[in-house]
Order: structure tokens, then sequence, then C-alpha cells
């Protein structure tokens, strides 16, 4: 994801991984892994201090049904879902730590799309 500063995991019903064939940035993205009816992946990382989060990320799913979500600290913050081309998102983080966590979940439904999340060129730019 373009950021080496940060330590990322990943967990679920299967890891997130690098690939090359879907970016926004770099060459490389982050993809949500395979995974099956009414399950997850997830890709999280911890930041410290206040400061600016932006990242970029896009879907192909089933609309409304299937999506990847976006949490700081356990709250949901955003959620995309359907096919979407590259979307930066932008967040001001207070002071202390906090966790950053993307997840992809599918429903039980219908397979649509590439039935997957990316995320790319993540940027943590702590406050001076």
């Amino acid at each position: 994801m373009d950021n080496t500063a940060l330590q990322w995991t990943t967990g679920g019903n299967a890891a997130w991984f690098g690939q090359t064939s879907v970016y926004y940035y770099g060459n490389d993205s982050a993809q949500s892994g395979n995974i099956g009816d009414n399950q997850n992946t997830w890709v999280q990382t911890t930041v410290t201090g206040s400061g600016i989060l932006k990242f970029y990320w896009k879907v192909s799913s089933e609309q409304d049904l299937d999506a990847l979500y976006f949490y700081i600290d356990g709250s949901r913050r955003a959620m995309i879902s359907g096919n979407t081309s590259w979307v930066q998102q932008t967040y001001v983080l207070s002071s202390g730590t906090h966790t950053l966590k993307w997840m992809y979940t599918k429903n039980r439904a219908i397979t649509s799309g590439s039935d997957a999340g990316w995320l790319d060129n993540v940027v943590y730019t702590p406050r001076t």
C-alpha cells in the first residue's frame, strides 16, 4: 500500500494480499482475500498522534449487499459497494492511538463483479 512505515496485519476468513493488476498508484495495491458467502476479510494498521489520513479504495461487488467498510477505532466511518472507480478518502485524526481497519464482507446471495475490494496509497501525516 506504498507505506512501509506502517505495520499491517490481516485476518478474517482470508488474508489480504498484494497484487499488480488493479492499482491507483505505484503499480500495486492490496486486494481483499478470496472469501465465500457470509465471510469477511480485513486489513488493519495502527497510528499514534493527531494527523491526516488519506487513502484510495475501490470495490467490485454486489451493490449494497457486499461491501468494503472502513473503521476508525471500531467505529464504521465509510462504506463502498457496487462497481466503483478509485475514490480518495481523507480523515483528521485526534491525538492518541488509532486502529484503522478496512474490511470486505460478502453476504450469502449473489456473486457480482470481481467480488473484491482494493486499497492503495495509504498516507498518514502526523501534525507537528
